[in-house]
This record gives structure tokens, C-alpha cells and sequence, in this order.
């Protein structure tokens, strides 16, 4: 009867970590990916994949804007999550951008020339969770209020 207490307390054991593993499973590549292209933002009823925003982010912010690459990665910090980054090479800044920003913000735009890289973060959940990794990830965030905004500005005219 021992043995058999000892037995089933290993087995629970054992599952309760399988469960917890199945949880916080690595996401791969390909449903990073997947995810980015899935899963929105949302503000006045308007909506952007992550993967639209970057190209609305980078296209709106910096000239001669041209996709290049778009790679995923394990998060080194979190071997559960994903690192997904997008590169975009630049020409220059739009004027309107340095004149609406502070002087801390214009340093790292000025920095995205000729390389815009975005970076963000796939959570290894179920949900696949996207968050902002890296400075121009958060400032998309940030910034897609009144990029709708503009735009909803601009087809009223």
C-alpha cells in the first residue's frame, strides 16, 4: 500500500509539471509569426495586425521605407517566449515627426536610419500574448491612438 502511495504521488507529480510545461510551451517560429499577422489592436473601432502596425509605424515616422526581414527568435531573458523582429531599412525621418517630438524621442528616430528594427515579445501561453520588446515597439503602441486619429482627421477633409 506504501508503494502505491509513493507510486501515485510521483505520477501526480510528474503530470502537475506536464501541465505546467504544456502551459509554457516554447512558441515556434511559425506561430509567432502566425500570431503577429493574427492578433490586433484596436482603437475607435479601427484595427491593426502587430505586423501592420510596424509597417504603419515605420511609414508614418521615416522615409524611403522598405521591408526587410522578419525573424523569430527564443527570448534569452524568457526561453518560454518568442523574440519577433522586424526590419525595415530607412532613407530618412519625416519632418513632421521631429517637430512633434521631445528631444529624447528625436535622438532614437534620428538612430533608426538607415535600420529601423521592432522588436516584440510572444509569450509562450496559450494566448500567445504580443507585447512591446523594444523602444519603437512601445512608441507604435503608444503612437497608433493618433495615427487613427489623423487618419479619421484626414478622410473628413
Amino acid at each position: 500500500m506504501k508503494k502505491i502511495i509513493i507510486i501515485l504521488s510521483i505520477l501526480v507529480i510528474l503530470l502537475t509539471s506536464l501541465v505546467v510545461a504544456c502551459k509554457k510551451a516554447p512558441v515556434t517560429d511559425d506561430k509567432a509569426v502566425a500570431l503577429m499577422n493574427k492578433v490586433a489592436i484596436v482603437h475607435n473601432g479601427v484595427s491593426a495586425t502587430i505586423t501592420e502596425l510596424s509597417a504603419g509605424y515605420a511609414v508614418a515616422n521615416f522615409t524611403g521605407v522598405k521591408a526587410v526581414a522578419s525573424e523569430a527568435q527564443p527570448d534569452p531573458q524568457s526561453p518560454h517566449d518568442t523574440l519577433v523582429t522586424i526590419t525595415f531599412t530607412t532613407s530618412g525621418v519625416n519632418s513632421y515627426v521631429m517637430e512633434a517630438t521631445e528631444p529624447s524621442t528625436q535622438v532614437k528616430i534620428r538612430e533608426a536610419v538607415p535600420t529601423l528594427v521592432m522588436v516584440w515579445r510572444v509569450e509562450g501561453t496559450p494566448e500567445g500574448k504580443i507585447t512591446p520588446y523594444n523602444f519603437y515597439a512601445k512608441d507604435a503602441i503608444e503612437l497608433f491612438p493618433a495615427m487613427v486619429n489623423a487618419g479619421r482627421q484626414l478622410s473628413k477633409q
